[in-house]
């Protein structure tokens, strides 16, 4: 049984390079020969597929989604501008959304785009680049994804139909993305912002061991940040209305990478009558950015000027 158990790793791990090269073969063509034909262009972005692989990209950043057959979850974000990748994701286990249901009688369901074929889009123009994924099912979801040529964060967003009868919305988790790489060499510089109140810088989850997360509104701001050796990863959601939403950042101590998700709960879905739609309230900005805690503020800061509020 031994044997056999050791053999059985051994496929599988054999499995996983072979998955791997697939995936960086890809991005390795993007980078050097282009897409090709499975491409669109305008003004310095390009939205498209390469070897199956739906990307975004402009000259700052590269955004590479898993293919429509495997999931189409997010599956490495390459910061041009410093020359490091950012995830480090199995495209067989790449979660962009999951969505938390219930039925008449109160049971509970997850639904999430793990292994489930989605549709493909992509367009570009005016300067913007746009992908498209729809995933059909008892919940049908369509994320939307935009990069403007002169910037290295995306935004996204998320509609969520029940397409079933007897079942409604709780939960929708968006984004989830996992396998985010330490920034520093064993995550020792590394420092999660997070912006309760006047904002505090904590040691990594990697190097604590430890969950952080917030929940907005509540005495904090939309936004979060990963930062170390003058680079990060920002996080935020531009919601107007200030709807209730948690940011979380969760170690996974056995691959040395963090996960970082939104969950919002669903308005009224405590209510007798099940609640079968939700929309994306704003747009869910992702990306790498260079410098500190205070860059990370100043994206922020932009935003939170023109809000209603």
């Amino acid at each position: 049984a031994r044997v056999r158990s050791e053999a059985a790793q051994a496929v599988l791990r054999a499995q996983n390079r072979k998955a791997e090269a697939v995936v960086d073969r890809a991005l390795a063509k993007l980078m050097k020969e282009g897409p090709g034909t499975e491409a669109k262009r305008s003004e310095g972005v390009e939205a498209g597929t390469v070897e199956g692989f739906p990307f975004l990209r402009n000259q700052k950043v590269v955004y590479l989604w898993s293919r429509p057959e495997k999931g189409g979850g997010l599956l490495r974000i390459r910061d041009l501008v410093s020359g490091h990748e950012l995830l480090a994701r199995k495209e067989s286990k790449t979660i962009w959304w999951k969505v938390e249901a219930k039925g008449r009688q109160g049971q509970r369901s997850i639904h999430h785009n793990e292994r489930a074929p989605c549709e493909v889009r992509f367009d570009a123009a005016g300067g913007e680049g746009r992908l498209s994924l729809r995933w059909q099912g008892k919940i049908e979801v369509r994320t939307e994804t935009r990069l403007s040529a002169d910037e290295s964060l995306a935004r996204s967003r998320i509609k969520v139909e029940v397409q079933e009868e007897g079942l409604g919305l709780k939960t929708v988790t968006f984004p989830l993305v996992e396998g985010i790489l330490a920034l520093s060499g064993g995550a020792e510089n590394d420092q999660v912002l997070t912006t309760q109140r006047v904002g505090s810088l904590k040691a990594s989850p990697l190097v604590s061991g430890e969950t952080l997360g917030f929940m907005y509104p509540g005495g904090s701001m939309q936004f979060t940040a990963l930062v170390g050796d003058g680079r990060g990863l920002y996080f935020a959601e531009e919601d107007g209305r200030a709807n209730r939403k948690h940011f979380d950042w969760t170690p996974d101590a056995g691959r040395g990478t963090l996960t970082f998700s939104i969950s919002h709960p669903v308005l009224n879905w405590g209510a007798r009558e099940l609640v079968r739609e939700y929309e994306s309230p704003g747009d869910v900005v992702t990306g790498p950015f260079q410098g500190d805690w205070f860059d990370a503020a100043r994206i922020y800061r932009k935003w939170a000027l023109t809000a209603p509020w």
